[in-house]
């Protein structure tokens, strides 16, 4: 299964996620809390980055508040972070910070409610449940206010770098009861993210009121990262997926020579390519185009896996490659070329690790997917 990093919020340590660790380790998951200093954010993110040299990747990067700007920074250019997971988390864009963030919608209560003492604050005692944790558990909202971590004043004030939000896959959990972070914000945030939204009715700490919810969240993360098999046995599942797969083989019997042929060649001539260069299920309603679509991103990571697909997809791409022109239409014509786009959008989301496919989409398509794949991928990566 899975390795994630956890990093927790303001007035809070890494214990905060203690449920939702619970939870993930039942699911077969590696949770690691990371311990932020709140000092400076710079300490911050060196505290992250000390917690991931700890564990072997791949990882999933997981953020709960302040901590989504921490993550931002932290994963930048680290080459063991395949996914970016935020939990009513802030994420600012290049030049923001988590304050100014703070500032654009009304609602939150952590203005009238956060003491000053000196050069650090903490929630009001009195308050931490209405603004921090209203439907959690009062065990736990009692512990949880008891055991806060005090914040230096202007840690939330500084303006973070191009973050890694930009170049990773993410999934935004959206808490809509939320008194601290205003549900509005958080939506827009995870838009211009571009991340796979879920909506959970709860304040701004489910790690404490729905910790079940919140580690299903997060594995649904660590799946469409391509970290985990989605199912209990994943040997029934992978010999289920190689039985679908067969179609493809049984097309491609009598052509496979052809096809490296004509690639070699720098001209197609003949019909293969639904076959050769799958897409994603949405995209044709021919005949041809629904027998062979590919109908989930875990099929697409089957066909990889596969002794002989696999191989000959990253044979052909690679013929394609060694090839002498720029224009993928010169090789399969103007419709084709488009498929081939499609397929090598998906397979870089199958496989965002193998630099292949992305390189394929660089040489003919100026390293622009398919807006239609992404979109689909968007919406089977939603569901659960």
């Amino acid at each position: 299964m899975a390795t994630i990093v956890l990093v927790h919020g303001l007035w809070s340590d890494g214990s905060s996620w203690a449920r939702v660790i619970t939870e993930l380790h039942a699911m077969g998951h590696t949770p690691v809390a990371a311990q932020l200093d709140l000092e400076t954010f710079d300490g911050d993110v060196a505290a992250v980055r000390r917690t991931l040299a700890t564990v072997a990747g791949p990882v999933l990067l997981a953020g709960w508040s302040y901590a989504g700007a921490v993550n931002g920074e932290a994963a930048r250019e680290h080459p063991e972070v395949k996914g970016l997971a935020y939990v009513a988390a802030f994420a600012p864009a290049e030049g923001e910070s988590v304050s100014g963030l703070s500032r654009r919608h009304p609602g939150s209560l952590i203005p009238a409610h956060v003491v000053v003492a000196g050069d650090y604050t903490y929630m009001g005692r009195d308050h931490f449940a209405q603004v921090l944790a209203a439907d959690a558990p009062a065990d736990a909202v009692v512990v949880a206010a008891a055991t806060q971590r005090m914040v230096r004043i202007g840690l939330d004030r500084v303006k973070v770098g191009p973050p890694a939000w930009l170049d990773l896959p993410s999934h935004y959990l959206v808490t809509t009861a939320d008194q601290a972070v205003p549900p509005q914000l958080q939506r827009e945030m995870a838009a211009r993210m571009g991340a796979v939204v879920t909506e959970l009715d709860s304040s701004h700490t489910p790690l404490l009121s729905h910790p079940r919810e919140v580690a299903q969240f997060l594995d649904r993360a660590c799946t469409a990262a391509g970290l985990t098999v989605p199912v209990e046995d994943s040997g029934q599942w992978a010999a289920e997926m190689t039985a679908g797969l067969e179609r493809f083989v049984a097309a491609q019997e009598d052509t496979y020579d052809d096809v490296k042929a004509e690639l070699g060649a720098g001209h197609k001539r003949s019909h293969w390519m639904w076959f050769v260069f799958p897409q994603v299920s949405g995209l044709g309603s021919s005949k041809m185009a629904t027998i062979h679509a590919i109908t989930s991103l875990e099929e697409a990571k089957a066909y990889l896996a596969h002794p002989v697909l696999g191989l000959r997809l990253r044979e052909c791409s690679q013929l394609l490659l060694d090839g002498s022109t720029d224009r993928a239409g010169e090789i399969l014509g103007r419709v084709d070329a488009m498929k081939l786009r499609s397929s090598m959008t998906l397979f870089s989301h199958a496989a965002p690790s193998e630099d292949i496919f992305q390189h394929v989409l660089d040489r003919f398509y100026e390293g622009f997917k398919d807006p239609a794949t992404e979109k689909i991928l968007q919406v089977l990566r939603s569901q659960p």
